[in-house]
């Protein structure tokens, strides 16, 4: 059977960068992801992939970071002042932050440098600029009849 976009799959998949360190993987945790093929909320190279494969077989991709979540933009780092910051407590680099901004729009930011009064955040999503290789084995297609995974 032919994977087509809207056709809902379950995966089990492994997110790995170029040094072999894994930053996602459902291996392992007993819960495969279900997901749309084709939907907004997925990258279109993991779908396309997908979309390549028969049930029970395995793959591994690599996706460059224009095929990933983009490359780092300069614009989404910036710097504010410590006493600005809307957190309690004593951030430190590496912190994750939630910015309210102008347009009343919640992000997570990270702090990733401190000097003085002054900190620096980059709302940058954390895989952008980096290429990612997945191993993906499609265990079932057309799941809308199958019951949720628990």
């Amino acid at each position: 059977m032919t994977i087509k976009d809207g056709d809902r799959v379950r995966v089990h998949y492994e997110g790995t960068f170029e040094d072999g360190t894994i930053f996602d993987s459902t291996f392992g945790t007993g819960t495969p992801k279900e997901f749309e093929v084709g939907a907004p909320n997925i990258l279109p190279a993991f779908s396309e992939a997908v979309r390549e494969m028969e049930v029970g077989a395995e793959r591994t991709i690599t996706l460059e970071p224009s095929q990933g979540y983009g490359e780092i933009d300069p614009k989404q780092i910036f710097e504010m002042d410590l006493k600005d910051l809307p957190v309690e407590g004593s951030p430190s680099v590496g912190d994750h932050i939630q910015i309210q901004l102008k347009q009343g729009i919640a992000v997570t930011g990270l702090i990733t440098s401190m000097e003085g009064e002054r900190i620096t955040v980059d709302l940058n999503h954390p895989l952008c600029g980096k290429t990612l290789i997945y191993r993906i084995e499609l265990l079932e297609e057309n799941t809308k009849e199958i019951e949720p995974s628990k």
